[in-house]
This record gives C-alpha cells, sequence and structure tokens, in this order.
C-alpha cells in the first residue's frame, strides 16, 4: 500500500493466501511440538482393561524384600513349643497363628504400632497381602493375638538371635547395655498406692461428715416450707463421693491383695505402668525400658520393659545377655551359699541320693553309704558336693573375672572316727571330685582373673586371661600405712590367677591356658603353695611376672604329716613324731612340663621362698603370724619341697629357691621371734618361731634337726638360668641340646687371671658370671662375644654362663680366676 501505514522496504504483501499459509505453518508447529510433548510421559494401562498375562502377587516382591525373610523365619520356628494358642476345637475356624505372628512382625519392622492400621494395612499393601496370602484379619483379631500371647511373642525374639547367632552374626565379645523411659498411657491421677488411697479415703469421710452435719442443720433450722427441697439438694451432694469412695475401696482390696512388692502401684488406664523417679525430682507413670546390644553388627541381644525403677539393675541385663551368648550355662560355685536356709554346717549323709544320684555315680553313692554305715560320726559336709563345670563362658570389664570359694575344701575336715565332726571323705570318692574351669575368655580385669581361696582338685584348662589395662603397682594396706615396712611384704594389686592362698590343697591342674598382658608388679599365674600341681603347656606373654611360685606352707588338712600346730615358743620340738618318711616326702609338688612358650624373656618362672607377711590376710594365715608380727609361723619353712621342670631347655630339672643354699640363714635377727601386734588384734599369740631356729644356716639345721629349708640344701653344682629368678636348678639335667652345645664349647685360659677366650660353633650374645652365692658379678651382651674379662674380680672360683641370640643356655662353665 503505497502513502499508506504500511510503507515499508522490508514488508511485502502478496495477497491472501500468504496469511493463510503462515497462520496453518504455525499451527501445524504447534500441534506437532504439543504431540511430541504428551509422548514424553509413560502411559498408564486403564483401569477396566483386562490383561490376557495376568500378574502373580509374588512377581510384585523383590527377591531381597523383608517380608521374603518373615515369612521363612515364622515358618521355621515351631509356634506350639514357644507357647502360642493354637487351633480352637469349636465354633469358627481361626486365623493361624503362623500368619498373625507374621502380621505382628511386619508391623513392628515397619513401626505400624496400632491393630487398626495393620488392619488397614491388609486392605491395602501389597508386600502383605503377598505375606498373608490376601488375608484381612480384622483389629479385634489382631488385638485378641497380641494380648493373649505376650510370653510367647518374647520367646520368638530370643529364637531370633540364636539364629543370628548361629549365623556369626553376633560376636559376643563387647555388650552395650542402657535403659530408659517411656512415657505410659496414664495420667498421674489414675495411678494409686496404698498411701494414696488412704488420703482419697480419709477426705472422702471427712467430706461424708460435713455433708451430714450440713445436713442436720439443715433439718433443724430450715423453714418447714423449704426444708424438703433443701434437704433433696444437699442429700444430692455425697453421691459422686460415695461413689468415689467404693471405687477406690476396690482399689484398695486389690493393694491389699498385691504381694508382688513392698509398695504396690495400681494405675486404671494403662495397668502395668508404674509412677516412677525419671531425673532428679521429676516423676512419671512409665515403663523402664532396658536393652543389651552386641557390638559387631549392633544387633539387639535382650531387652526387659519394667514398670520398676532402673538403678542398680543393668547388671542383671548383662547378665542375662551371656547366658543367651554363652554356649553353656555358667556355673558358679560357693558350696556353703547353696544352703543359705539351713543354720550351722548342713550334714547331708542323710541326703545321698539326692546329691550323689545312684543312677549316675553307682560306685559312688554306693561308697558313701558303706561311709555312713561303718562310721555313724561321719558327716557328708555341704561343699563335698560333686560340682558341676565351667566352660565356655565370657567375663570382661570386671574386677574379678572368676572366683571360687570353699570348693572341695579341707579345711573343716577331721580325720578322727571317734570325732563327733568325723568327716574324712572316702578315698575314691574324694580322688573323683574335680571343678573343670575350660574355654573361658576373661578380659578388661582389673584385679584378678581368676581367684580361689579354700579349694581343692582344680582343673584349668583352655582358658583365655587379659590383663590389659589392669592396674601394675603394688596393691596398697589395709589399714594404710604398712605397720612394719621391709618386714611385711606388698603384694600386687592384680594378678591373672591366684592360686598360692594357704588352703588351696590336694590336686591342681593347670593347662594350656594363655595368659598375657599382666605387666610391672603384676603376676600372671602364682602356683599353689600346698598342693600337688601340674602346669602342662601354656602361653604365658607379660612384661610382669609369668609364674610366680611361693615356699612351701603349712595348712591342717587330711593329715598332720610333719609340723605339729600347737608347739609354743618354749616348748620345743618343732616335729609331731617325725619319720625318716616325714622328713623326705614332699609336702607339695610342681611340675611344669609340655610346650610352655614365653613371649617375653623377663621373670618368667620368679621363685619367691618369702619371710615376710603379705598385705593379703588370707594369703598369709598360716604363713606368717596373722597378729601383723611378720614373724614365720613355727617352722613350716622347714616343711620338704619339691619343683621340676621339664620343657624348653629343661629335661627333669628340680629347681631349688636361693634361700635353700647351704649358708643361708632363715631366722637371722631374734626380732624374727617377737611378735608384732596390731592395736585390735592379738590372733594365736603361741604361732611364732622357736628360738631353737635362730641364726643357724641351713647346714646347722640340717645338720641338728634333720631338714632345712624346703627339706633339703641347693646342691654345689646347682646354676642359675635365665628363665629363672630366685633360684638354681641341676646343671646335670640340662636338655640333651644345651648338653650339646657345652660339649662343642672351648674356654680358654682356665685358670685365668683377665681374658678368658671362647670358641663354639654358636653365636654367644650374652655372657653372665656368678660367685658361689648365686650372685651376678659380671654380664656382657654384644652381638658376638668372643672373650670375656675377668681382670677386675677377685681371686677364686665362679660359674660363667653362656646364653645364645634366644636366651637359651649354651653353656654353664666353672672358670677360675688367678
Amino acid at each position: 500500500m503505497k502513502n499508506g501505514y504500511f510503507a515499508n522496504r522490508n514488508f511485502s504483501y502478496t495477497g491472501p493466501s500468504d496469511c493463510l499459509k503462515t497462520l496453518f505453518n504455525f499451527l501445524f508447529r504447534f500441534l506437532k511440538k504439543l504431540y511430541f510433548k504428551a509422548m514424553e510421559y509413560i502411559k498408564k494401562i486403564p483401569r477396566n482393561q483386562l490383561s490376557f498375562f495376568p500378574t502373580a502377587l509374588d512377581d510384585l516382591i523383590d527377591s531381597e524384600n523383608t517380608v521374603r525373610f518373615i515369612d521363612v523365619f515364622v515358618d521355621a520356628i515351631e509356634l506350639k513349643a514357644l507357647g502360642f494358642q493354637m487351633l480352637s476345637h469349636t465354633g469358627k475356624p481361626p486365623y493361624n497363628p503362623c500368619d498373625l505372628l507374621k502380621l505382628y512382625i511386619y508391623g513392628y519392622m515397619n513401626r505400624i504400632g496400632s491393630s487398626r492400621a495393620l488392619e488397614k494395612e491388609c486392605h491395602r499393601n501389597v508386600e502383605l497381602m503377598w505375606l498373608l496370602g490376601n488375608l484381612k484379619a480384622d483389629h479385634n483379631t489382631i488385638n485378641r493375638f497380641r494380648k493373649n500371647n505376650p510370653k510367647a511373642i518374647k520367646r520368638v525374639f530370643r529364637q531370633s538371635v540364636a539364629i543370628a547367632k548361629n549365623f556369626n552374626l553376633i560376636g559376643g565379645l563387647l555388650i552395650a547395655g542402657d535403659s530408659t523411659k517411656l512415657r505410659a498411657q496414664n495420667s498421674k491421677k489414675n495411678n494409686y498406692n496404698k498411701k494414696k488411697i488412704e488420703r482419697h479415703l480419709a477426705y472422702i469421710d471427712k467430706k461424708l461428715d460435713q455433708h451430714n452435719q450440713t445436713l442436720a442443720n439443715a433439718d433443724g433450722d430450715a423453714p418447714y416450707d423449704d426444708h424438703s427441697n433443701q434437704k433433696q439438694l444437699i442429700e444430692k451432694q455425697p453421691q459422686n463421693h460415695r461413689a468415689h469412695k467404693a471405687k477406690y475401696h476396690h482399689i484398695k482390696q486389690q493393694l491389699d491383695n498385691d504381694n508382688s512388692c513392698e509398695n504396690p502401684q495400681i494405675s486404671t488406664t494403662d495397668p502395668d505402668s508404674r509412677h516412677q523417679i525419671v531425673r532428679r525430682l521429676i516423676t512419671e507413670v512409665c515403663y523402664t525400658a532396658q536393652t543389651t546390644v552386641d557390638h559387631k553388627h549392633k544387633l539387639l541381644i535382650d531387652y526387659k520393659i519394667t514398670n520398676s525403677n532402673d538403678k542398680k539393675t543393668m547388671g542383671t541385663m548383662l547378665r542375662r545377655a551371656k547366658t543367651i551368648l554363652s554356649s553353656r550355662h555358667a556355673y558358679i560355685y560357693w558350696t556353703e551359699g547353696l544352703w543359705e536356709s539351713l543354720r550351722g554346717r548342713p550334714q547331708m549323709q542323710n541326703r545321698i541320693d539326692l546329691y550323689v544320684p545312684p543312677s549316675e555315680f553307682p560306685a559312688l553313692n554306693a561308697e558313701l553309704h558303706n561311709q555312713v554305715t561303718q562310721y555313724p560320726n561321719w558327716i557328708f559336709d555341704v561343699w563335698y558336693i560333686l560340682p558341676k563345670p565351667f566352660r565356655s563362658n565370657i567375663g570382661y570389664t570386671a574386677a574379678q573375672g572368676f572366683r571360687g570359694d570353699y570348693i572341695m575344701t579341707e579345711f573343716h575336715e577331721v580325720g578322727d572316727t571317734n570325732s563327733s565332726e568325723y568327716n574324712l571323705m572316702p578315698t575314691n570318692y574324694r580322688n573323683t571330685m574335680n571343678l573343670v574351669i575350660e574355654n573361658t575368655l576373661l578380659w578388661g580385669i582389673r584385679r584378678t582373673g581368676m581367684q580361689f581361696e579354700n579349694c581343692a582338685q582344680i582343673t584349668l584348662k583352655n582358658n583365655q586371661v587379659y590383663g590389659y589395662g589392669a592396674d601394675i603397682g603394688l596393691a596398697p594396706w589395709r589399714p594404710m600405712p604398712n605397720p612394719y615396712p621391709g618386714r611385711l611384704e606388698d603384694e600386687p594389686h592384680s594378678i591373672g590367677l591366684d592360686l598360692d592362698h594357704y588352703h588351696n590343697t590336694r590336686s591342681w591342674t593347670i593347662e594350656n591356658n594363655t595368659i598375657k598382658g599382666w605387666g610391672g608388679e603384676s603376676q600372671a599365674l602364682t602356683l599353689p603353695i600346698n598342693a600337688t600341681t601340674v602346669v602342662n603347656g601354656g602361653t604365658f606373654n607379660n612384661s610382669g611376672t609369668d609364674i610366680f611360685i611361693r615356699e612351701v606352707n603349712w595348712a591342717k588338712g587330711w593329715e598332720d604329716r610333719i609340723v605339729d600346730n600347737t608347739e609354743v615358743n618354749a616348748n620345743p620340738p618343732h616335729y609331731a613324731n617325725p619319720t625318716p618318711s616325714g622328713l623326705t616326702t614332699p609336702w607339695r609338688t610342681i611340675n611344669i612340663q609340655g610346650n610352655i612358650t614365653f613371649g617375653n624373656a623377663n621373670k618368667n618362672i620368679v621363685l619367691d621362698a618369702q619371710m615376710h607377711l603379705l598385705n593379703n590376710a588370707g594369703d598369709a594365715f598360716a604363713l606368717l603370724h596373722p597378729d601383723g608380727s611378720g614373724v614365720k609361723m613355727s617352722a613350716y619353712f622347714l616343711l620338704p619341697d619339691h619343683i621340676q621342670l621339664n620343657f624348653g631347655p629343661f629335661n627333669n630339672s628340680k629347681v631349688y629357691f636361693d634361700e635353700q643354699d647351704a649358708t643361708y640363714i632363715p631366722v637371722p635377727t631374734s626380732d624374727l621371734l617377737t611378735p608384732y601386734l596390731y592395736p585390735t588384734e592379738n590372733l594365736f599369740p603361741e604361732r611364732v618361731t622357736p628360738a631353737m631356729y635362730l641364726n643357724k644356716s641351713n647346714t646347722q639345721l640340717m645338720t641338728e634337726f634333720g631338714t632345712s629349708l624346703g627339706g633339703v640344701i641347693t646342691p654345689s653344682g646347682a646354676v642359675t638360668h635365665t628363665m629363672i629368678t630366685g633360684g638354681k636348678i641341676e646343671a646335670s639335667t640340662l636338655s640333651i641340646e644345651e648338653q650339646n652345645a657345652s660339649q662343642n664349647l672351648i674356654l680358654y685360659p682356665n685358670p685365668s687371671n683377665e681374658l678368658i677366650h671362647i670358641e663354639s660353633n654358636s653365636t654367644i650374645k650374652t655372657a653372665i658370671v656368678y660367685d658361689l652365692n648365686g650372685r651376678v658379678v659380671k654380664k656382657v651382651s654384644s652381638d658376638t662375644i668372643n672373650e670375656i674379662n675377668i681382670s677386675e674380680l677377685s681371686t677364686g672360683i665362679y660359674l660363667l654362663k653362656l646364653f645364645d641370640a634366644n636366651a637359651m643356655v649354651m653353656s654353664a662353665k666353672k672358670v677360675i680366676k688367678q
């Protein structure tokens, strides 16, 4: 259009057909874009469309879905054995408890606690349709199932823990326990105890008295016209009080009949809940939930919902967890404690068939009955019950792992057949008694792994006792301070196996135990001092003492072999009818044999013939004067002893205490004869060391009395060994390997006044020179030792011991310094 409104050189117009064409193209592109946009969404299947290949419910449940586990788990357990109520014989067929238990577990795993909510899920949840086979239980059925089977459901939980344990999903080494409060659906107003009921009843009685008085006043004061109406109003007021009074009397009756605890409670809305202190002065009507969880996969081991306060109760939960996880029950025995209802010493000679059943122990049962017939005064003491084994248990983070008291003790034994307390055990029965503690793991122990007092015939086998983290110092004196420093000896704070109580007697077997981690002043194993003991194999890895041996001691037991315990300082002799056999037969024997390994070359076997009182009165009662004097009680150090090694470098090697040397004086000063008394004690003042032993060497004691400390003097050829501290062994009993090594070694010149040259087929790492008293006078360590300089030594005879890189003795040679 020239000279018009659209005059523009860039715009052309050819007619109406161009406009239509442009509009058509625009609409085509728009519809095309809309069509492809719609194709991006997933197409739905019409609700009414039939499928030619219908989908099974099983196809909708993934193979890893938890409902498959629930299905397999419930089908695998025996519900009737767990206590579930089974099929009813009358009425409409019920739901299978198996299906209802599956529904219950599904709700628990998916946090659906309401019965009505579970009913809803049965109608719309595909997983439950698959799990229950399209069953749709109503909420009343679900609720009744839970209400009628509470104990059985708890047993199902225990069954799940057992299955997890069998699949090694539970470690059992570290268990955590805790408790919390769960608020109940019950207000404090609806919780009652006896005191609260008494207050309510007293209040109602007071109000009723007031109403009665008001009613009486109304009868006298009100005009006749208003009398009837006013009286009716007043009579209506106490009706609520009387209703409440009836209710409270009913609750009071229930409380009076409740003997479950000292202060019973009743909650009317949530019957099982109780009013408890939550923290400080805050109280709630609630439950206490206690749980224990295994560390390995954080699996729940045990739970307990109680309505009592949780103060000092988690120990019970941890013991329950220990029982659940252990392969067998743990038997801890203090035999006197088993019969608390009986006074005095229980005498069970009339109950032999009960404690030693003839069906299980026919020979022993017959022997005991014969004992009763033969000796009318015989007493079958409580501590002679045959104990059951203690096996496959775990203990940790405790002051003591295991403690044994009065297990088959002989402390009270009387051997006189004419005595009214004669109770000497028949021989076969006595020799049959044995407590076995086996395959027990103890770790994180703060004081003692296993401790025994007044016990006999114990076997400790294949146990593991770890002392890492235990106190490595000495135990404090009680009472403090030490009243006689230097004379009264301290004990270690921590001990792995503490067996050296003076009345641990008869036979002990310690076999293939692993004892590690006891450092500093700690002792891994202390051996009995009045028993026949065999240490057969074992692994020791401790920076403290591995095996500790005290001198033989006295304990009045099944026979008074040598010592007369009635002696007094002024009235020797110290023997009761001594015989040659009595002078030579060992009072105790110790044999250390088998595959013994030490992981630390320090204090492997320590001998300490203690002439001091210990601060553990139990250990020291018969060792030294119990009044605290530090005095050796009588002549018990003269009892014959026998310690033998038969492992590694030793070949039936007899061991001697340093205190058994010929020149050693057991009682060197007269103050050992004078008791030191604690202010409040004066026990057995007659039991002091007789003056006849004062200032006499072992040689003199042997000459005058036929015995010396330990019953024998150390042979002149005995030598020291790196594995032994405080003692010597017979050189002739070294192992064949050590003898061969000694034969392939040459020392020259010998005698010498300076250098001694050493030629050997093996590499020598350490050389130690001892004087004749066993003291170390020179020690040399190097990568290779070919000579040793003895010029600084005094003229005399010495013993030279040479060691290889494994601290094994290669040779023990006599050398002479000119």
